[in-house]
């Protein structure tokens, strides 16, 4: 992220007080591979490659179904793979928990969105990113600022969403 970038330089101008102010949300990742034919797990949904969830007692945001991203992505395409995507920050109690448990979690409330029949699990691996996505809350003018600096330095180009401060899906 750009803010890391200037925390370990030691530049000294007014406009790096504005990296203070930028906002981001950490994310943490519950990849989960279950054994058995993946037609068999899922309930009415089967070509979707991502499901959002809009319930603020359901710990996850969005579902990624791997199998569904190309044939490619998963050497046995007969178990189904998906991803469970979790917004919070590395100060929250969510964060610190581990592995298993946050798994465990997971699993309730993947039963709760009724989504799949939840069968047997080969394995799960979870993912912690620290500044994963930008947020904008009330920064985008301060960024901006900030851009009309960086753009003094003619060998320094920033890119990507965490380079650019900004998400409208640009992966």
């Amino acid at each position: 992220p750009i803010v890391d970038l200037f925390n370990q330089t030691n530049i000294n101008h007014k406009a790096l007080f504005l990296f203070k102010k930028l906002k981001y949300r950490d994310y943490i990742l519950v990849c989960i591979k279950f054994s058995g034919d993946f037609k068999k797990y899922f309930k009415s949904i089967s070509n979707a490659q991502w499901i959002y969830i809009h319930n603020p007692d359901i710990l996850f945001s969005r579902i990624q179904i791997y199998n569904n991203w190309g044939n490619f992505l998963i050497k046995d395409r007969s178990r189904l793979i998906i991803g469970l995507e979790l917004f919070t920050s590395e100060d929250s109690q969510l964060w610190k928990k581990p592995e298993k448990e946050i798994t465990a979690l997971i699993l309730e409330d993947l039963k709760k969105v009724n989504i799949f029949h939840i069968k047997k699990i080969h394995s799960s691996k979870i993912f912690r990113m620290k500044k994963n996505y930008p947020l904008f809350l009330g920064t985008t003018e301060e960024f901006n600022k900030l851009k009309k600096y960086l753009h003094s330095f003619s060998n320094l180009h920033f890119i990507g969403r965490n380079g650019q401060h900004k998400y409208y899906n640009i992966d």
